[in-house]
């Protein structure tokens, strides 16, 4: 069977779904089983309603597949009725054209769904509400946010010019996923440190490309999409990020026996407050309008 056949057919399935069963309001194409809890707190938060929720389909070669792009080739036939909903990577701040409400499809505008559980005030609220665990995650994201900012401009430059100078697996390397007691100390100061070391270290292997480029003038162009020092560490790779701040949380609740994912990390939705869960949220609501 032709490739856009297999999607074609597959689609036309899941968008007929709701007449096999009419409590669903719409089938929906997520990139992997995982991102299933974030996006129906999303749905039922906007838009809410029964959500059938598909973590996997065929390629042209009868193969299950899941990921961004498996999502992204049902574009030609997606509905109200079948949609996707992926995580933007990169893909808004480089201007990838038709991902949004009108093409029916969902993004998350922070690196991923992972990003916008890191999202402060909102992260530090649920904490002091949950736990007498003190530590400020505010501060500390504050200080990542400023250490990653203009090397992730440079990554991103690199990145949209496909010059193939920076590359994700570099960059990503120098983003500790977990940090030592001692570096917890002083409100993780040594843990900001050693981002910091390893991004220098980076950048220093580039220098001639780095030294190349106007910094202000990336700033400003990025500034224009919404990228800035204050809310960088939404567009690092959110794996990293939320594995730090997950990391960082079981560390501290050790003593009070916390579970601090479920509790803290990911027990809710952060408050439409930021952009990023702001053009989400708009684009759920617009959603097949």
């Amino acid at each position: 069977m032709k490739s856009a056949e297999t999607y074609k057919h597959q689609a036309q399935y899941w968008a007929n779904y709701r007449f096999i069963d009419p409590t669903i309001k719409a089938c929906v194409h997520l990139e992997d089983k995982s991102d299933t809890e974030f996006w129906d707190k999303v749905l039922q938060k906007y838009r809410p309603g029964k959500y059938h929720y598909i973590s996997y389909s065929y390629s042209s070669k009868n193969q299950k597949t899941t990921g961004c792009e498996q999502c992204l080739r049902f574009m030609p036939y997606l509905s109200e009725y079948f949609f996707v909903c992926i995580d933007s990577d990169y893909r808004y701040l480089l201007e990838q054209k038709n991902l949004d409400a009108a093409h029916h499809v969902l993004q998350t505008y922070t690196y991923s769904w992972e990003n916008h559980y890191c999202a402060v005030p909102d992260l530090q609220n649920r904490l002091n509400q949950s736990s007498a665990i003190e530590f400020d995650f505010q501060e500390f994201l504050s200080k990542y946010s400023k250490v990653v900012y203009e090397p992730l401009l440079f990554l991103i430059n690199s990145r949209k010019n496909n010059d193939g100078e920076l590359r994700d697996k570099d960059f990503n390397q120098c983003l500790i996923s977990q940090c030592t007691a001692k570096e917890l100390e002083n409100n993780g100061e040594g843990a900001i440190a050693k981002i910091q070391a390893n991004l220098c270290h980076l950048l220093q292997l580039h220098k001639q490309y780095v030294e190349r480029l106007n910094i202000n003038s990336l700033k400003a162009y990025y500034a224009d999409k919404g990228l800035n020092e204050s809310n960088a560490y939404l567009h690092v790779r959110g794996h990293n990020i939320f594995d730090l701040i997950s990391n960082i949380g079981k560390m501290l609740s050790q003593k009070s026996r916390l579970d601090f994912v479920k509790t803290v990390l990911t027990s809710k939705l952060p408050d439409d407050k930021y952009w990023e869960m702001n053009k989400l949220a708009e684009d759920v609501c617009t959603l097949g309008k």
